[in-house]
């Protein structure tokens, strides 16, 4: 959810990592009355997936750019 904006233009993308292993999906802004979510963001992880993986989800828009990080570990 982008807080401080309210765009159906904007690319949302999704990013999750470890190491040199990437899983990415993108999909666009979806406006409401007065924040900008990021909905249907979906990534399949490589088969056996363990250990601890970045998180990243981006919201990009002419002349505007959020970014909110976390991390997940699967046992």
């Amino acid at each position: 959810m982008v807080t401080d904006r309210v765009s159906e233009s904007g690319t949302c993308t999704l990013t999750v990592s470890q190491d040199a292993q990437t899983v990415s999906a993108t999909s666009s802004g979806m406006a409401d009355a007065t924040v900008t979510y990021c909905a249907n963001l979906s990534v399949v992880l490589p088969p056996d997936s363990k250990g601890t993986w970045r998180v990243t989800v981006m919201f990009d828009e002419a002349g505007f750019h959020g970014q909110a990080d976390s991390a997940v570990t699967l046992p």
